[in-house]
């Protein structure tokens, strides 16, 4: 078990790697820039390559900076990431972790995760650092609700909070079909956790220097972006299993193809969050925070009040 749960991580990490290079390039294509080219075939092994170099660098804190602090939130950021992977399906009906509430629990570590990215923020005590934490802090507020809201309406409507049932449940045609609002909430939420533009006001190098960012180096840097990269790869096959249908074949249900359907859709996910990400400006805070709570809020409790009417007249 102890073996299994080792090579699923390595796995898990080098699809995380692999994510980053496809968007990337899917980035430097829609914005006329070359991307990653000579490290590896096509440059596939860049984004590895710049993990290894940011490890092998000085890591430097300030004097006023917790740094037991940043050193706990560093690890326990990249821990809860990696975690959260156990319970979701990645190609089939059932995760490595499966019981009755892994929704549940894939929710919990998903708020865990911001709360970890706050105290690490907290930890460091320049100008920049706490503009930035300020910032992440609001925007973690606004789109938290609507996120969660988001991933629990799929489990409201087949009554359970289990992936392999909610995925078995999709047999005939995905839910994205009956809920497309908080399927798009859903997908902009990832996008404002992870901090993508327009959603990356926390970071914003133009104003800020890279936010709560500014003043973290070396492996702490490496494994906050090996963090971000799985949460990245997680949070889509989360959207995929509850609304595209994870593994299911709608095309030829008869053939075992799971694991390609799921690459599809994952891949589906991953340009479609790049490609918007890549076209639109940085948003300012107060434009996040009125975007979540004036629009994606109300929409999902719309799209939740429509589907309590389905169920009680169905």
């Amino acid at each position: 078990m102890i073996i299994e749960a080792i090579e699923f991580v390595i796995l898990i990490i080098a699809l995380s790697f692999l994510m980053e290079y496809i968007e990337r390039k899917i980035r430097a294509k829609v914005q006329q820039r070359i991307g990653p080219k000579y490290t590896g075939l096509l440059g596939i092994l860049q984004p590895f390559a710049d993990f290894l170099k940011l490890i092998f660098k000085e890591d430097v804190t300030s004097y006023s900076s917790d740094w037991i602090l940043s050193i706990v939130s560093t690890l326990f950021l990249l821990t809860s990431s990696i975690a959260l992977a156990f319970f979701v399906p990645f190609g089939t009906n059932n995760p490595i972790i499966n019981y009755e509430y892994n929704l549940l629990a894939s929710i919990v570590l998903i708020t865990i995760y911001s709360l970890f990215v706050g105290m690490l923020g907290f930890s460091l005590t320049g100008s920049y650092e706490t503009v930035g934490v300020g910032r992440m802090l609001q925007q973690v507020v606004s789109y938290e609700t609507p996120y969660i809201i988001s991933l629990l309406i799929p489990s409201l409507l087949v009554g359970s909070l289990n992936f392999s049932r909610i995925i078995e449940y999709q047999k005939s045609f995905p839910l994205f079909l009956f809920f497309p609002i908080s399927f798009v909430v859903s997908l902009m939420s990832i996008m404002a956790k992870l901090e993508k533009a327009p959603f990356d006001v926390p970071e914003a190098e133009t104003e800020i220097g890279g936010g709560w960012l500014s003043e973290i180096s070396s492996w702490k840097l490496a494994s906050i972006k090996l963090a971000s990269n799985i949460s990245f790869l997680v949070n889509a096959s989360i959207i995929v299993d509850l609304y595209l249908g994870g593994s299911n074949n709608y095309i030829f249900p008869s053939q075992n193809l799971g694991v390609l359907y799921f690459t599809i859709k994952l891949l589906f996910v991953v340009f479609l969050l790049t490609l918007i990400s890549s076209v639109l400006a940085r948003y300012k805070i107060d434009q996040v925070v009125s975007f979540f709570w004036k629009y994606a809020t109300p929409l999902t409790i719309l799209q939740l009040i429509l589907l309590f009417l389905v169920k009680m007249f169905s």
